[in-house]
């Protein structure tokens, strides 16, 4: 009697977390993953709109990796484990009649699920975010928009294109001069997070 009830109890165990955690992966990805750690992870698709200030690249690098961390305890691998915990017990018992051979299944399940989300999540960040680990020479040879005056006492901005996402730099002109907003020109050389650009009708005579 004792050893049917340790069984129906270990086997509600399994169902309840077999359900909580269909559940709750359900609703996260509902809300985008907006509950947990993933943070912006739901707007993986929106990352091409997105417009950057390109500045010095030491912080862009800092902050590109520390995206790329995806905590042990994250939320959605958590759920996950739960997932496959239930899971595995569940099948431990269509294999075995012993109640204990029941959780090395449930806990390799629970593990396996875990890991299996928490990678796929870091892939996601790192995808959303690999844009932002790049070098200022990658932007040479680009062509972009002036959005924001240059003259020869002040720098201006240059909207452009790197990698689907229109990103905005700091600019100076080449050769000293004034370029007006709506200009095209191309990104000569960039050094400190500082543009130097050159009128696309003038560049290369």
């Amino acid at each position: 009697m004792v050893f049917g009830s340790s069984v129906n109890f270990l086997e509600g165990i399994y169902i309840i977390c077999l359900a909580v955690g269909f559940i709750l992966s359900v609703l996260s990805l509902g809300f985008g993953g907006h509950g947990g750690h993933m943070g912006h992870v739901g707007h993986v698709g929106h990352a091409p709109h997105t417009t950057v200030h390109a500045t010095n690249n030491s912080s862009i690098a800092n902050e590109s990796t520390s995206v790329y961390t995806v905590p042990i305890l994250n939320i959605q691998a958590i759920f996950a484990f739960l997932l496959g915990f239930g899971a595995g017990g569940l099948i431990g018992f269509q294999v075995f009649n012993i109640v204990l051979l029941t959780l090395p299944p449930a806990l390799v399940g629970g593990i396996a699920f875990w890991w299996v989300v928490r990678a796929v999540i870091t892939v996601m960040l790192r995808n959303q975010t690999a844009f932002l680990d790049t070098k200022d020479t990658d932007a040479v040879g680009v062509t972009g928009l002036v959005i924001s005056n240059i003259s020869q006492n002040s720098m201006g901005e240059v909207l452009y294109p790197l990698q689907g996402t229109d990103r905005i730099i700091r600019a100076k002109a080449l050769n000293g001069g004034q370029i007006n907003k709506g200009v095209s020109v191309v990104i000569v050389k960039v050094e400190r997070g500082v543009a130097y650009v050159s009128s696309a009708d003038s560049f290369g005579k």
